[in-house]
Formats: structure tokens, sequence, C-alpha cells
């Protein structure tokens, strides 16, 4: 079996006393490093891993992904996410040179996971295999593990910037009193509608809305699930539709398309259900994003990494 390593470099090792530096690059960007020998293996065996399709409503892929050759790693060492192929048959002279160095000099393992090598909530993967078969073998073994480590990564530069912003207090309070939830919500959202069952609060362009809802713990089965909630919007959202198209239900989440009648304009939504843990109450929190002819996947996993850790909840 394939094993994998994780390693923590420190400051001393690399900068002496000077800071690291902030990594770089889009939250979601996902940099492979490889060969021209290795590539059409990589593009098999590991960005297939990364492609999640969602629609926006066009088709996007969550993670925007990056395929370099090694030749060009200097340049790009201090992107966020960081994922170094190498092959050793067919052999060549870049990618192999830089993923022996690594496994030299921190560990003698085909997988490991480095953090804070060269920039701050920076994560390297080096994946070492012997050929084309061994890489499919290794990657079926450790897809799971690999895929978690860089979305953790992702999420964490998500918090990250959201932790360093200025907090709107008066919301955070709100929610905590309302429905004992502690979540991070920066000062650019505001207050939109304060309901005796629901909070919807908002942020200018590129648009997006939280909202929360409350009601009685009750078991809701998937077809219940769905249908209180798009219940609840009508009845509450006023202009909101949500399209049946491509409308699911994925356990206690829900995705799917909205359309807004005001401005003519919609884009994707989910929604998670979970419990509060001081009452016996089931919550509703859902994220709607609108960015009218550009890009929305970043935006939709900014809201959901948000929405996934908020504290005062646990899932059905």
């Amino acid at each position: 079996m394939q094993t994998y390593k994780i390693i923590y470099i420190f400051l001393f090792l690399f900068f002496s006393c000077d800071k690291l530096p902030r990594a770089t690059g889009a939250n979601n960007e996902i940099t492979i490093v490889t060969s021209d020998e290795d590539v059409d293996f990589v593009k098999l065996y590991v960005k297939q891993l990364f492609e999640k399709s969602i629609y926006t409503p066009i088709e996007e892929n969550l993670y925007d992904i990056n395929i370099i050759n090694a030749s060009s790693f200097n340049s790009n060492k201090y992107k966020k996410n960081i994922i170094i192929v190498s092959l050793e048959n067919p052999m060549d002279k870049d990618v192999d040179l830089l993923s022996k160095k690594i496994i030299k000099q921190y560990d003698n393992s085909g997988i490991l996971s480095m953090y804070d090598l060269y920039a701050s909530n920076q994560i390297i993967l080096n994946i070492y295999s012997h050929d084309s078969n061994k890489l499919g073998i290794d990657m079926n073994i450790n897809k799971e593990w690999i895929y978690d480590e860089v979305v953790k990564n992702i999420e964490k530069n998500y918090l990250y910037d959201i932790d360093m912003r200025n907090k709107n207090k008066d919301i955070q309070s709100l929610l905590n009193e309302k429905f004992g939830l502690d979540m991070l919500i920066d000062e650019n959202y505001k207050l939109i509608k304060n309901s005796d069952n629901f909070i919807w609060i908002g942020r200018g362009y590129p648009y997006r809305w939280i909202i929360f809802s409350q009601l009685d713990k009750e078991n809701l089965g998937d077809y219940d699930f769905k249908n209180r909630f798009v219940k609840f919007v009508d009845e509450n959202i006023d202009g909101v539709n949500i399209s049946e198209y491509m409308l699911k239900t994925e356990g206690d989440i829900i995705r799917g398309l909205y359309e807004h009648d005001k401005s003519g304009t919609g884009g994707p939504f989910f929604t998670y259900k979970y419990r509060n843990i001081n009452k016996d109450k089931l919550i509703f929190v859902s994220g709607f994003v609108n960015n009218p002819g550009k890009k929305k996947a970043y935006l939709l996993l900014q809201l959901e990494t948000i929405i996934k850790n908020i504290k005062g909840v646990y899932e059905q």
C-alpha cells in the first residue's frame, strides 16, 4: 500500500527570522506541476480528481486547475495549492529532479504533504510513482486523502481571509441571540430582513445572500426537505423563484438555481439543514450567489465554507 506523510515546515528552516510571504493566487486555484512526458497521465489520474462541475447556470468547475511544466515552478512556488506529480518512467529532466529533491530532503515517501514550505497557508503535495500504472494504483488508494488535503487548505484560506476582515458584530449578535449560532460575518454584509422565523443578510457586488430559517424539529425526507424549502422561499423572499431545473437534494444539502424577478438575473444556491445544539429546532442556512456574466464557483465555495464552519449546530 502506498504510504503518505504530512510534513510541517517551520519558519526558521527557510527564512531565519524573516516572515514567510503570504501564498498567492485564488483560494480555489490548484497548480499541478509536471512534465511534458507525464502530463497526459496526470490529466487522466490527478486532474480529474478535482473536476467537480456545478451549474451556475452555465457549467463551471469548482476549482481553477492550472497545469504547468516544472521549468516554471520557481515562478509559481508561492501558489496556495500545489501538486507536484512525477513518473520515474518515462524519464524527464525537470519534474523528476524536482520531485526527487523533495523526497530526499524531507521524507522518503512516494506521496507526502507539506505545509507552509515557501509561503504561509500553502500546501504542496508531492506524488512520485514508478510509471503510469503505478500512478493509477496510487491515486485509487489515496485519492480521498489527496482531495481532502487540498480542499482543507482551500477552506482554510477562505476562513483566513474572512477572519482578517472587520466583522459585523450586530449581525453576529443577532444570529447568536435568535438561533444560537456563532458565525463569521464580515462588515460588508448588511441586514436585509429580520422576521419571526428567519434572518436575511446580503452584500454588494458580486452579490451574495445568506438566509437563516428555523422550524420545529421533525424528520424530513429528501422530498419534504426540498418542498419545505421551496415553500419557504415562495412565502418569504420576494421576487425569488427556485427553478426546478437542476434542483436536487444530497442528504442534508439542497443545490440548485434561482431566478430574481427584479433584476432579471439569477444564479446558484445551496441550503444546509442542521439541528441547533441548544434547541430542538431545525436550522436551514442558505447561500445565494449573483454575479451576472462572470464566474460564480469561487463565490459559492466561499459561502459554503462559511456555512460549513458555523458553530452551534450539528448535522441531522
